[in-house]
């Protein structure tokens, strides 16, 4: 197979000692803060709204947390030029304490909406920062290494972050299992002056790109509120015309979130950032439906169903181990495969519920996994790569956050589509495998269509 050039990948004792190991244990603290966080909310949540009296903070606090972090994604490329990478990071962080504590000493469900807002930007932004850091921090040969540590850092989170957080409910209360990230986010502001020089980035004042951010936030709570709504159709109608503006905006604008002709299919940059964020949208209804099924339709209890949905997760972990251990090969032997292992996961997904069979849903899972974990890394580093040193901030910041708004677009395309099929937690198990299915079956053929944009840009 053709390989991109004579680099080697380096090894593991490069990273864990000498002057890579405290960058790379801010790194992987920055990704741990994100993951462990994401599971703890979702854990402690159904108990908060119990005790504040309102079902609908649900799905307001969610939508406020998605929001937030992607707006904070997008604007962190624009924050660390104007005021530094080491600034950003320590503002972030201390927004995403703050946010922590008015979640979890919260009365009402305001404070809990605003608490989980101020998470979610500090979160985006130390996810967007922290990869726009990974070529200026470490060798050209480590990234495979410090993509494998991120890979694993989620993993543990889905295995650890809903223990963690189901115990501590369990023993005490939700409110501290709410803030039981913050010792990890006070460890990763020791680190940050440690790794991270201060100063201006590359000194241009660039102006905060307003309009573009406002679209972004008025496109993703659309689509996060309406989708679950009555207005679901003007919701999936609207909030893609105004995700599109964004781009179109930006595209013409001096004051900018995204790097120029992004998505743009015709060039490696574009079709590797649209690749991004269509596999995240199509693998979206494994995140919002798996662990639901893993109950309903094979009998799992809420530990069980939560591991059925984690073993993605742990595929992806292991697959981006084995992959940071292989020489570097091409762009194209990682990436254009990706869509196609996607698409045999979700079809197998479709021949679980229409068998029943849990031991077919496990391999979809791993199988999904494998796509991620084979080509996420070297997809990143590609975009690294492809863009030009002006606009490098820009797209690869956008990575993680295009990860995000990927599987926030795709879940309300898929609640809504289940929706519509009659899907209904109250409904036999035939039924709800019978709702379920096409679901998966359209998500496959999306990531058959996605292909073609692989193979542009692996090209």
């Amino acid at each position: 197979m053709e390989r991109v050039d004579e680099v080697q990948v380096g090894s593991w004792a490069e990273i864990v000692s000498g002057p890579n190991a405290a960058p790379a244990a801010m790194f992987t603290l920055g990704i741990v803060l994100h993951a462990f966080n994401a599971f703890i909310a979702s854990t402690t949540m159904p108990s908060a709204a119990t005790e504040l009296h309102t079902v609908a903070l649900l799905s307001w606090a969610t939508s406020a947390y998605l929001v937030a972090s992607i707006v904070g994604g997008a604007s962190a490329a624009v924050l660390k030029a104007r005021l530094g990478a080491r600034s950003v990071l320590l503002a972030s962080s201390l927004a995403f304490i703050a946010g922590s504590f008015a979640f979890g000493f919260a009365q009402n469900a305001s404070s809990v909406v605003l608490g989980r807002i101020l998470q979610g930007a500090g979160e985006g932004i130390v996810m967007a920062c922290c990869y726009a850091l990974i070529p200026e921090m470490f060798p050209k040969s480590l990234v495979p290494r410090i993509f494998a540590l991120e890979s694993v850092a989620w993993a543990l989170a889905a295995l650890g972050g809903p223990v963690i957080a189901g115990a501590i409910t369990e023993a005490t209360s939700w409110r501290l299992a709410a803030m039981a990230s913050i010792p990890a986010s006070i460890a990763f502001m020791i680190f940050v002056p440690l790794c991270v020089p201060a100063g201006r980035g590359n000194g241009k004042a660039l102006a905060i790109p307003i309009v573009q951010l406002a679209l972004v936030a008025a496109g993703v709570f659309l689509l996060s509120v309406g989708g679950r709504s009555s207005l679901a159709i003007a919701a999936l109608i609207g909030a893609p015309l105004l995700l599109w503006l964004v781009v179109v905006i930006d595209g013409r604008s001096e004051s900018r979130i995204l790097p120029s002709r992004a998505f743009d299919p015709s060039t490696q940059l574009g079709a590797s950032m649209l690749l991004a964020l269509l596999m995240a949208l199509v693998e979206a209804p494994t995140v919002i439906f798996i662990a639901f099924a893993g109950q309903r339709i094979w009998g799992l209890g809420v530990t069980l169903s939560g591991l059925l949905s984690a073993v993605l997760a742990i595929s992806w972990s292991l697959t981006a181990i084995g992959v940071a251990h292989m020489p570097r090969l091409s762009a194209r032997s990682h990436i254009w495969p990706a869509p196609m292992i996607m698409a045999l996961g979700l079809s197998l997904h479709v021949a679980a519920f229409a068998l029943q069979s849990l031991v077919a849903a496990v391999a979809a899972q791993m199988l999904i996994g494998i796509s991620f974990g084979f080509s996420w890394a070297r997809l990143c580093e590609h975009v690294m790569e492809t863009a030009s040193d002006g606009e490098r901030d820009f797209a690869v910041a956008a990575m993680p956050t295009l990860l995000v708004a990927g599987s926030s677009i795709g879940a309300a395309l898929a609640g809504s589509f289940a929706a519509m099929l009659g899907l209904d937690a109250a409904r036999s198990t035939f039924d709800i495998a019978r709702s379920l299915a096409p679901v998966f079956a359209v998500a496959a053929a999306a990531a058959v269509a996605t292909v073609w944009v692989s193979r542009r840009a692996a090209t």
